[in-house]
């Protein structure tokens, strides 16, 4: 008969590993382990995401069963839904993620302490967070605000899952591709060189202004 503390060593030996290749990946790579593919929506993953994967050249067109492709596009580890699946394409991504939404503020004048003219926040799959947030943009730029020449900063966080989910969506450039258009794009229009100041956890990305003709 086989000794039970020879399985509960098993058990053990087996869990230990997974938890540390696990804390080991990028945060969006991670696992949630009280959540569960219900938490995912799975008819948008079968019916949109995966065949653009398909498509991108990302996933083979083999046929494999949904978990093992979401599995293979990292949406999926150990049968657990990732962080990244969970902000990009979950049912309900703030009760998982705290801050997975996007705000966006108007403010009267040029400072930042000015009064508050437009608030508005969006949450939700982020394919749809995003589109909401280009739709308010081009409401913004025709309202004569010169994108090109305003001084803003960007932060991006390090989610290479969530890059390439954008990605498939049509909605970046290919990973190493992005920042060389940015710099050609400023020294075309005029601006001074692209900054990046790149720490740990993020990157900041600064765009001054052109300078008065």
């Amino acid at each position: 008969m086989s000794s039970p503390f020879r399985s509960n060593k098993s058990v053990r030996d087996e869990v230990i590993p997974r938890t540390i290749r696990a804390s080991s990946l990028p945060f969006d790579r991670q696992p949630i382990a009280d959540a569960s593919v219900h938490h995912l929506d799975l008819p948008y993953i079968e019916e949109v995401y995966v065949p653009a994967a398909i498509d991108a050249g990302r996933l083979p067109k083999n046929g494999r069963p949904l978990y093992g492709q979401m599995e293979s596009l990292g949406l999926l580890m150990d049968g657990k839904p990732t962080r990244g699946a969970l902000l990009a394409m979950g049912r309900n991504p703030l009760a998982w993620i705290p801050g997975a939404y996007v705000q966006f503020l108007r403010l009267q004048g040029s400072g930042v302490a000015g009064p508050i003219k437009t608030r508005k926040e969006f949450t939700g799959k982020l394919v749809h967070v995003l589109k909401h947030v280009a739709d308010l943009v081009d409401v913004v730029t025709q309202m004569s605000v010169d994108i090109a020449s305003a001084s803003r900063e960007i932060q991006w966080y390090d989610y290479p899952l969530v890059a390439e989910i954008m990605y498939y969506w049509g909605l970046a450039q290919r990973v190493g591709v992005g920042i060389p258009i940015a710099k050609q794009a400023l020294r075309d229009n005029g601006n001074p060189p692209l900054e990046l100041q790149a720490s740990r956890s993020s990157v900041t990305v600064t765009v001054r202004p052109r300078p008065a003709q």
